[in-house]
């Protein structure tokens, strides 16, 4: 065999990879190429939590170094082990110097809080796809973080999960994880507050968390599987018009978003998440341990201005966590689906 056509073959097999999935069929999807990765060796007190975050990035390298470095600025624990890895996706419709700056970018950041690895991709995946294609790790976590790159997160955010976290709010099977972002989005959720057995502070919702979901790692696994399976035979997220909200038309108008995968998923297998609000019950000024700056992308075609100016992610910790500590610390259960209601973001 030629050189020449050895290296055609290289070059086709590391453009795709090929997966076997459960249900007996094979997909070609992008390969992500690992470009880099440091070298970080845990010390003997770093035992507790672990913690992945996964940043999605292809071509807005000065909001992934913003996005770094306010992950960089944040509070962390000595015994937490905080792996970063970050996916370059090649852009539609770009040239690759876009994504050879968010390289540049992502290969240059130091990170000293565990190991940081780059994957580039040789192909165009999409938003979507970027998601259900975080690489799996061997290393053993307990919990998944994936942030897009128009995202900032507050120096607080770590304490704050952690704290929620020892309290045994997401000891639930039925809990998939934690949401950054305060409040409802699309799915409002009512709740009463008077009950002194549950938080007026934490509360259970199926809607997806889009704005800094922190999965439990093997929920996440059990998601994707699921997302494999109804790939492979053809099938959408499609459901019940009556509890549709704005996911069906994500879906129908070819959006390339993953919460409509994840409504679909939450309902069907009886799965939620935690979400937070210092203003539904407790009538404080929000709390937000995340921001998105909706920067033009697959979500917003210009660039928003709601509930995303900095100065949000700094608060008294001294209350909030305060507060955290006073109330009940069981999460407010979720009931029942709405039918038929209105999407907060109008239809």
């Amino acid at each position: 065999m030629s050189y020449t056509t050895r290296r055609a073959l290289a070059v086709a097999l590391a453009i795709s990879v090929i997966y076997w999935l459960g249900a007996g069929q094979i997909v070609d999807v992008a390969k992500p190429v690992r470009l880099h990765e440091n070298s970080f060796q845990a010390s003997d007190t770093q035992q507790g939590m672990k913690l992945l975050i996964v940043i999605l990035t292809g071509s807005r390298d000065k909001s992934l170094l913003r996005l770094l470095s306010s992950l960089s600025a944040a509070n962390y624990e000595d015994h937490c082990i905080v792996d970063l890895q970050i996916n370059v996706d090649m852009p539609r419709g770009l040239t690759s110097n876009s994504a050879n700056a968010c390289v540049l970018v992502a290969t240059g950041f130091r990170w000293s809080h565990g190991r940081k690895t780059v994957f580039r991709r040789l192909a165009p995946a999409g938003l979507s796809q970027s998601w259900f294609e975080v690489p799996f790790d061997s290393q053993d976590y307990e919990y998944l973080s994936i942030l897009e790159d128009d995202m900032q997160v507050s120096p607080h955010f770590l304490d704050f999960f952690s704290l929620v976290d020892r309290q045994g709010a997401l000891r639930n099977a039925a809990i998939t994880g934690f949401c950054l972002h305060p409040g409802d989005w699309e799915v409002y959720v009512p709740r009463t507050c008077t009950s002194e057995l549950f938080s007026k502070i934490l509360y259970e919702s199926p809607e997806p968390c889009n704005w800094g979901p922190i999965w439990k790692y093997s929920e996440w696994r059990k998601f994707i599987s699921w997302v494999f399976e109804m790939k492979s035979t053809g099938e959408l997220p499609i459901v019940s018009e009556e509890i549709s909200y704005n996911f069906n038309k994500y879906v129908e108008t070819g959006m390339d978003v993953q919460s409509s995968w994840v409504w679909r998923y939450n309902h069907e297998n009886a799965r939620k998440q935690i979400r937070y609000s210092f203003s539904k019950c407790l009538q404080q000024e929000e709390v937000f341990l995340s921001i998105n700056h909706k920067e033009p992308g697959e979500h917003f075609k210009a660039k928003v201005e709601l509930n995303n100016t900095p100065s949000l992610l700094y608060f008294d910790t001294g209350n909030v966590f305060r507060l955290l500590e006073e109330e009940a610390h069981t999460p407010f259960k979720f009931s029942k689906y709405m039918t038929n209601a209105k999407s907060l973001r109008g239809q």
